[in-house]
């Protein structure tokens, strides 16, 4: 950044004539766009594979590898001297050094040991064990080798079908069924991996944003997986499958898992399926959900889960649930394509009668390389839709997702 903004973010500092800054790692244009709204000062601290954002006000940005020794540094030193009101992130890759400079500056915010316990799914189950909420885990392994799982899993009842997934993925990389102890036998190293009961059935999000240990359950999103992985190809809010006595369930439940964890503020992401009448977490995270859910949170409910995760900490407070729906339901569905160069790719533009067209978007265009479909990155584009019920409005995104029509041939 440029020595003149981060010297005027420094004398409004030291002034008094405001507060420090809210500092954001890995914005995005929307996110600046939000911050823009608080009326606040703003310093931007992006990664080195992130891109300036653009923002007006009094904003200032840096570029540090947030993930790297050096950001201890650039937290003693430059973020120290701008006395900032809070540190927050709103993906995946900012949440432990923003809770880390918290915690470094004296600030609030959730401890680095919450994320870290969010982020490796062995010591998640592990800490709901030891703080009594076993009752919404499912039986789990971190074996060493595929001999020491197959061992494990042959004592559990059948069936034996386990899920196989990294302790610390995201984004639905490298999770497998595994249908007997046999297919475990044949894998080597397993020390980055967790073993878990599989768990069939629909599968759910519940979207909350708590206040010093107060648990709102904002919305529950329903997912729509690809028939041959576990790749996400749609969400709807509300939750066709679940009546309102499931959804009673689903809150008390979520709130206990919460507690457990030890999260007391801010937005999380928490997935679910129900078995034999009782929640079943798969897994969480301390941020608003990925997929643009919370985009279909806020067309429903008006709740926004991105403004509220960057207003709160500089206390903008918390914006009320609607007593009645913005939209009675809302979906996205995400498109694939088969795998090679793109040679053109052509966007719906009309929807059936009742259904209105949020949003549509392409991720690839010619020349680009398509890889078959085995995590989230690897989708073709998206449709979001609002409609008079969530089985209309995920039937027609589904249907208009179908109709991004990407045109690939073969790579030599």
């Amino acid at each position: 950044m440029s020595a003149e903004k981060h010297k005027r973010l420094q004398e409004m500092t030291n002034s008094g004539a405001a507060e420090g800054p809210l500092v954001i790692l890995g914005a995005n244009a929307r996110v600046a766009g939000a911050a823009g709204r608080l009326g606040c000062p703003v310093a931007y601290v992006q990664g080195p594979d992130d891109s300036r954002v653009e923002s007006a006000g009094d904003t200032a940005q840096y570029f540090v590898d947030y993930a790297s020794p050096e950001f201890l540094d650039f937290v003693g030193t430059t973020l120290a001297q701008l006395k900032p009101r809070a540190v927050v992130a709103l993906s995946e890759a900012g949440l432990w050094p923003a809770a880390l400079a918290n915690e470094l500056l004296g600030l609030p915010g959730t401890s680095p040991e919450t994320v870290v316990t969010l982020c490796d799914k062995v010591l998640m189950r592990s800490t709901l064990v030891r703080n009594g909420a076993s009752d919404l885990s499912v039986r789990f392994a971190e074996p060493s080798d595929g001999r020491q799982a197959a061992e494990l899993v042959s004592s559990w009842p059948a069936p034996l079908e386990v899920i196989l997934k990294p302790r610390s993925g995201t984004g639905s990389r490298g999770v497998e069924l595994i249908r007997s102890p046999a297919q475990l036998e044949q894998r080597g190293d397993l020390t980055a991996a967790i073993v878990e009961e599989y768990i069939p059935g629909q599968e759910y999000s519940a979207e909350t944003f708590s206040v010093d240990g107060s648990h709102r359950l904002v919305a529950v999103a329903e997912k729509r997986v690809a028939p041959d992985s576990f790749v996400e190809l749609g969400h709807v809010v509300p939750a066709p499958s679940l009546s309102d006595q499931d959804i009673a369930m689903v809150e008390a439940a979520v709130s206990r898992f919460l507690d457990a964890v030890d999260l007391r503020d801010g937005a999380a992401h928490t997935e679910f399926k129900i078995d034999n009448g009782s929640v079943k977490i798969i897994e969480s995270h301390n941020r608003m959900a990925g997929d643009d859910i919370s985009v279909l949170v806020r067309l429903v409910t008006g709740f926004d889960l991105m403004q509220a995760s960057i207003g709160w900490p500089v206390g903008q407070g918390v914006p009320p649930l609607l007593p009645t729906p913005v939209a009675e339901a809302a979906a996205i569905a995400f498109a694939v394509a088969p795998p090679g160069l793109v040679k053109s790719v052509t966007l719906p533009t009309e929807a059936a009668p009742g259904i209105r067209i949020e949003e549509v978007a392409g991720y690839v265009g010619p020349g680009d390389l398509v890889r078959a479909l085995t995590s989230s990155s690897d989708r073709a584009g998206h449709v979001i839709v609002t409609g008079p019920s969530a089985e209309s409005a995920m039937a027609a995104a589904e249907q208009l997702a179908a109709q991004i029509d990407v045109q690939t041939m073969p790579v030599p």
